[in-house]
């Protein structure tokens, strides 16, 4: 029998660049377009079973669509992405994500910057079985971190910025130096803001993100134009962080 099993990632590095005009498109693609040009990031083959993930760009700070594909008997797919610091390992905030036939899911793994490993766990004839594969994680601006303070904050949604009203909604999760907890009791503003030039500009209408669970916080954003935007989210003890220079269509 073959599955195909659609994820999301988010993957956190530590700091991210400051890029202008990032595509977030080209970023979050059409997870039903073809495999040509996707890139395997895991592959496990024997005389029964085979099991494959693949990405469309490799893997980026901020959320990665991923196709799992399965072939034989495969039960209780689980997927973790962590860090070996040296000292200890560092796994996604939700830890392992079991991956049922025909269902989707996200694992949210804010992290720092080092050596990434997707370990992939399954059962097969009633044994389980777990490999590893390292992975190359980029810098990109879709995760930040608050400055001097070990708060995290990931873009959730829109995957696809676009003019008109949408849900906006991120993830906000703290580090201890040995693994990630949600912040749940956060008090949020927005400022959406486009840079006309010449020093003028313009922000548009939005509702602030309040939590709705797991340290996830949704609102609203309504884009009156398409172009390059910055969003700038601000906790109520003044802390911010902005994520600078994605394109709305």
């Amino acid at each position: 029998m073959h599955r195909l099993l659609f994820i999301t990632l988010v993957l956190l590095a530590g700091c991210a660049p400051d890029i202008t005009e990032t595509d977030f498109f080209s970023r979050h693609p059409d997870p039903l377009a073809t495999e040509e040009g996707k890139v395997i990031l895991a592959s496990h083959t024997n005389d029964s079973i085979r099991i494959r993930v693949l990405s469309e760009n490799g893997l980026h700070a901020g959320f990665n669509p991923l196709l799992f594909e399965t072939e034989g008997d495969v039960s209780e797919l689980t997927a973790t992405l962590f860090l070996d610091s040296g000292i200890t390992r560092i796994e996604s905030p939700l830890g392992p994500t079991v991956f049922t036939s025909g269902e989707s899911a996200h694992i949210l793994t804010p992290g720092i910057s080092g050596d990434w490993t997707l370990e992939l766990s399954w059962v097969t004839n009633q044994a389980r079985f777990t490999t590893q594969y390292p992975v190359d994680v980029t810098d990109d601006i879709w995760v930040q971190q608050i400055e001097g303070d070990p708060t995290f904050i990931s873009w959730v949604a829109p995957t696809a910025p676009k003019t008109g009203s949408d849900v906006f909604e991120i993830a906000i999760h703290s580090f201890d130096g040995t693994s990630f907890s949600p912040v749940t009791s956060a008090s949020l503003d927005l400022y959406p803001y486009m840079d006309m030039g010449a020093g003028e500009g313009h922000s548009t209408p939005f509702l602030a993100p309040t939590h709705v669970g797991d340290g996830h916080y949704r609102g609203e954003v309504n884009f009156i134009m398409s172009g390059g935007w910055d969003m700038t989210v601000r906790m109520s003890g003044g802390e911010e962080v902005i994520f600078k220079g994605f394109t709305v269509r």
